[in-house]
């Protein structure tokens, strides 16, 4: 075995060959550090060359090594598999030359070995981390950067614990950043680890980066987690799921396929993903598709805007009905007319209940003419095919197992019996050109304030109460003024209260989100609104995304974030956004 202080103070003289047209050869680190015979070891640092020629070489103790992979930058090779425990030099030769040497410690015996960093398989800001131990152990696994540190939770170990074989994965990485990977065990009541680095790429050609601007951010007054949401880009507007953090790194994606939007999702207690697209999918922390529904299977012709998880273990989208329909004015014309049907499938895709609207709204009730005629399903069912309800939302009320359902078109939050379909209460107003609303049960608004318009994405709270985003886009006024806002519901005097509204003083004139948008109740009792239809003008102007965290108590916006891209312009819409406290789930 050669002694590694004079063989190091051999190499160091040959450093950096002056001949050298490329520049020095710069041989930074080596790991693992300490590692077993036969491992892999990676050697990073600059100047290597992008591809291996014949006179470049891995040096262990003045042997060459198998090479596997070779970088500019990084270089992997395998030790040899009979070498005895002890301290070894360690070196690069490009062209001839050799770099510095560095020591790499060889023990035969170490408790942790054959340790593997790969990409996550669908993600540069994911890796998975394997490894072998000598003993049954749990391990634990620290990410660290220059931005601070954190460790994988238990449930980011995908391999049993505890056992000898180790799988972990690491989330919330960012692009183009070095990390370093500390796995320690406990062995035989001595603490013992390993560290690794591991640079992340930057996002590949084809992924979308998010445009994302933060203008305001008081973290000590801010939910904390990360934001996740929905954002469809592009003039044929192609989906993704994204999550930042509180300063608007991308730290977890997900794109569909060109030209496929994402409508709505959903997360998982297992920190697993439910989203709409294409079809319904349902995606791992890492990316994978763990089962997926399609619209044919289910019947719904295009599941929409929805999917929620029952506590029976099934879930609720919503789906598409197309009927032609006569007696509309002027003159007793008839259309093809698109409404909704609530679904309920079980998770084998088992349909086990529909509620459609046509047999519980009135399909001649029209509040606002210009989105029953927008022209929406043209594309699908011919030229003036009529949107006519529009369901956007299904909530379910753990007090009684009955839905709370949101109809865009129709300007009405309702609450349905799952059993009969009876309506039990409806926020909105009577239409007077139609009898058919006559008999529902209306909540009277009490205290001033502004029923829901063209509302989105309404939510239950723990106390009853009911947040909504209410977009504004039927009130016969302008400006417009979007805005998140809060209803309490008595069911006894069959009315309903506005407890809070915010429209941002901040924007001038106010924002507007057209068509989409999303309001959550946060567990420090911020709200998160999504402004996710945004627009500078209608109809011409540029979409974009904003997404704000305020406190009702006072009306402090603590954090704001925009998503827009002005040059070369691209449009960027959404429907929901979430904040979460970790990425691996509960």
């Amino acid at each position: 075995m050669t002694v590694f202080s004079g063989a190091r103070a051999r190499l160091a003289s040959l450093v950096c060959a002056a001949a050298l047209l490329a520049g020095c050869v710069t041989f930074n680190s080596v790991s693992p550090n300490p590692a077993v015979p036969g491992a892999t070891i990676t050697l990073t640092g600059s100047g290597f060359g992008a591809t291996k020629d014949a006179n470049d070489a891995v040096l262990f103790d003045g042997a060459e090594l198998t090479i596997t992979t070779w970088s500019d930058t990084t270089i992997k090779a395998v030790l040899p598999s009979v070498n005895p425990s002890g301290t070894y030099p360690v070196a690069v030769k490009v062209d001839g030359a050799l770099s510095s040497s560095l020591p790499l410690t060889i023990d035969a015996q170490l408790p942790i070995s054959n340790v593997t960093i790969t990409e996550g398989p669908n993600s540069i800001l994911a890796a998975v981390v394997e490894f072998d131990t000598l003993a049954s152990t749990t391990p634990t696994l620290q990410v660290s950067s220059s931005s601070g540190a954190w460790w994988v939770p238990a449930s980011g170990i995908l391999s049993t614990h505890p056992g000898t074989h180790h799988k972990m994965m690491v989330l919330g990485l960012k692009a183009a950043s070095t990390y370093n990977f500390t796995i320690q065990i406990n062995d035989n009541g001595t603490p013992r680890w390993q560290s690794f680095l591991w640079n992340t790429r930057p996002l590949q050609p084809g992924i979308q980066a998010l445009p994302v601007t933060i203008t305001t951010a008081q973290p000590g007054l801010m939910q904390p987690g990360y934001t996740l949401l929905c954002g469809n880009f592009g003039g044929t507007p192609t989906g993704g799921l994204y999550v930042v953090d509180a300063e608007g790194n991308l730290v977890w994606y997900l794109q569909e396929a060109a030209g496929v939007q994402i409508s709505a999702f959903m997360r998982r207690a297992n920190g697993n993903i439910i989203y709409l697209a294409d079809r319904i999918k349902e995606v791992d922390p890492l990316g994978n598709v763990v089962r997926m529904w399609t619209s044919n299977s289910l019947g719904t012709g295009e599941s929409h805007h929805e999917i929620i998880e029952l506590p029976n273990g099934n879930f609720v989208t919503l789906g598409i009905d197309m009927r032609e329909i006569s007696g509309y004015p002027p003159g007793n014309v008839s259309y093809k007319v698109v409404g909704d049907e609530i679904v309920e499938f079980t998770p084998a895709g088992q349909v086990v209940s529909r509620i459609n609207m046509f047999d519980v709204l009135d399909p001649y009730r029209i509040p606002y003419w210009p989105s029953f005629d927008f022209g929406q399903w043209d594309t699908v069912y011919g030229f003036h095919t009529q949107d006519w309800s529009h369901l956007n939302a299904v909530v379910y009320d753990p007090s009684d197992g009955n839905f709370i359902v949101s109809s865009r078109n129709q300007d009405v939050v309702f609450k349905i019996d799952r059993q009969t379909h009876e309506l039990m209460w409806v926020i909105g107003e009577d239409q007077p050109d139609t009898t058919g609303d006559d008999d529902w049960p209306f909540l009277t608004l009490e205290g001033g304030g502004l029923l829901p318009s063209h509302q989105h994405a309404p939510q239950l709270l723990p106390d009853g109460r009911i947040v909504l985003y209410d977009n504004d886009t039927s009130r016969p006024r302008l400006p417009h003024e979007s805005r998140p806002v809060i209803y309490s519901i008595d069911t006894n005097a069959m009315t309903v209260h506005e407890d809070w509204a915010w429209v941002d003083p901040d924007w001038d004139p106010p924002i507007f989100s057209y068509f989409s948008g999303d309001a959550n109740w946060l567990p420090n009792g911020n709200v998160l609104v999504d402004d996710a239809g945004a627009w500078d003008a209608i109809p011409l102007g540029l979409r974009w995304i904003r997404v704000a965290e305020v406190r009702p108590s006072d009306n402090l916006k603590v954090w704001e974030m925009t998503i827009r891209q002005d040059f070369p312009t691209m449009p960027w819409t959404g429907y929901r956004a979430e904040r979460i406290a970790s990425l691996y789930g509960p």
